[in-house]
């Protein structure tokens, strides 16, 4: 009787201990499932980090470049240059036959003519994305 009385009391502790285990392994699924999770996300955090890092590169490049690089435009047309210079730099930046006319957008930059705005896509002088024009009348005395 006694001998009964304490394999009725250790199967009960068994039991109770295999379902303390199997709690204990639901949570420890529950962890790792949590786990590939955190580690998939900082894998897509990583790729956008490496992806922002190759963009502000690049960005610095292309500012170091157009900084070294003296644009045209930048300066006077009337800085007391000749009418040969100044005529030199009013001359369309693709066909340099006709006088600009056409002021870029964005980039605002007076580079060509009417007939070569609608060939552009990109400014001559800046390389930006033209997403306008305005044709610039230039006043007559």
């Amino acid at each position: 009787m006694l001998m009964h009385s304490y394999e009725s009391k250790m199967k009960a502790m068994m039991n109770e201990k295999d379902q303390l285990l199997n709690s204990a392994t639901i949570r420890t699924k529950k962890l790792e499932t949590c786990l590939q999770m955190a580690e998939q996300e900082a894998k897509i955090w990583e790729k956008k980090a490496i992806e922002s890092e190759a963009l502000v590169t690049d960005l610095n490049t292309k500012l170091t470049q157009a900084k070294a690089t003296r644009h045209e435009d930048a300066e006077s047309v009337c800085n007391g240059d000749d009418e040969e210079q100044r005529q030199e730099k009013m001359v369309c930046k693709m066909c340099h036959v006709r006088s600009t006319c056409v002021l870029l957008l964005p980039c605002r930059h007076l580079c060509c003519c009417r007939h070569c705005e609608g060939l552009l896509i990109f400014c001559p002088v800046c390389e930006t994305v033209k997403n306008g024009s305005l044709e610039v009348f230039f006043g007559l005395n």
